[in-house]
């Protein structure tokens, strides 16, 4: 980690709150701070990561810098100072996140707030009908168990919560499936099959109204689904998105991404990275629309089904952050071989582009296109995680 140190200013917030605050929220905080401490009412310890409200951009993704303040609990700061006591403040919300994200602190509420607090992140718009949220898995176990941790409970709340393991060995997640009732799980055979295997696989056995994606790495915010399905219901787009927080364990740091709130006019402009598909939510008779997902390549092929779902769907993002996204050394987009940039990333995505634009000026056939999708031949299927069990 570079750079020079941020200034934080430390603020007791009643009932027993504290804020940390670098110089952007400071001025900030204090018209927000009565919306802030009601969402955390209650909460034994609770979260709110805290950073400016920025107008999203019109086009592509954009990196808005780092992010340094968070209002929690009391008892949450105190864990964290004693865990980390000589660190500056201005580390302490990389430290926090990263606690949370390896399962090393707790807390009860995770939420990320824009400043000031606007009105539009208390006017919910109930959305309707049951999800399914569909999760592949190869890695960490840890990684996987936190990321469920963090997931409302499969409880008769119309959510069903899915999870693909791509592994040749599934022993030792028979006791995580024991402890995470409602969840179910299944084993992708042969394996590695690839995510998007997996996942093009559970949404098949999925008959909910919504798909709900979501990487084994990553966390959701407590709102995130409802967020998202309010935001469906309210703009009457098929693919809702979000802003992400990236919590990058290489260098050390917490930075926000934020998305084109219209997808659809930003590819309009042309084919632009405008969604993080793992933080998206999509009707599912949207997502068969589209023709699913291609399956013959383990990367990318979110981006070729972006670019298809186009001439089908309306897309957006709401302008909240809902996702936390952790980077680390083991991901797919940073192995040196299938990073984003890689050579042979640049070689699977290279047609799309150029297509894209055919197909919108009427000069190619979607279906005789490089977008097309293409189904892998190996013949990969999912299998109970233990014949007849569903936990």
């Amino acid at each position: 980690m570079t750079g020079e140190r941020v200034v934080m200013r430390r603020r007791s917030v009643a009932p027993a709150s504290v804020a940390l605050l670098d110089a952007a929220t400071k001025s900030l905080f204090a018209e927000s701070e009565r919306a802030l401490v009601a969402e955390l009412e209650g909460c034994a310890a609770g979260v709110a990561i805290l950073l400016p409200w920025r107008v999203a951009p019109a086009y592509d993704s954009r990196e808005d810098g780092t992010v340094h303040s968070f209002l929690c609990s009391e008892a949450v700061l105190n864990r964290l100072l004693a865990d980390h006591p000589d660190v500056p403040e201005d580390r302490l919300c990389y430290l926090l996140l990263q606690a949370i994200l390896n399962g090393d602190l707790a807390v009860d509420q995770l939420l990320v707030r824009q400043l000031p607090h606007p009105d539009r992140e208390n006017a919910a718009v109930e959305g309707e009908g049951a999800s399914a949220l569909l999760m592949a898995h190869r890695g960490n176990p840890d990684h996987l168990r936190i990321a469920l941790s963090y997931l409302p409970p499969a409880n008769g709340n119309g959510l069903k919560i899915r999870v693909g393991l791509d592994l040749e060995d599934v022993r030792e997640y028979h006791s995580l499936a024991a402890r995470c009732h409602g969840v179910e799980f299944f084993q992708g055979l042969p394996a590695p099959a690839g995510p998007y295997v997996i996942r093009q696989e559970l949404a098949e056995r999925s008959g909910e109204p919504f798909l709900v994606f979501h990487d084994s790495d990553d966390v959701s915010c407590s709102d995130r689904l409802s967020s998202l399905q309010a935001e469906m219901a309210r703009t009457g787009c098929g693919l809702v998105g979000c802003h992400e927080l990236q919590v990058d364990e290489i260098a050390g740091q917490v930075r926000a991404l934020r998305y084109p709130l219209d997808v659809t006019a930003a590819l309009r402009a042309g084919p632009h990275y405008t969604l993080l598909h793992g933080a998206s939510m999509i009707q599912r008779e949207a997502f068969f629309a589209v023709g699913g997902f291609s399956t013959e390549r383990m990367i990318s092929q979110d981006t070729q089904f972006l670019y298809r779902a186009y001439f089908q769907i309306r897309m957006c993002n709401a302008d909240r952050f809902l996702y936390i996204r952790r980077i680390h050394a083991k991901a797919l987009t940073k192995n040196s071989a299938t990073k984003i940039g890689s050579e042979f990333r640049r070689a699977i995505e290279r047609p799309w582009g150029p297509d894209f634009e055919a197909v919108k000026s009427g000069k190619l056939e979607l279906s005789n296109s490089t977008l097309a999708p293409v189904r892998t031949g190996t013949g990969h299927q999912l299998v109970p995680l233990a014949r007849g069990f569903s936990v």
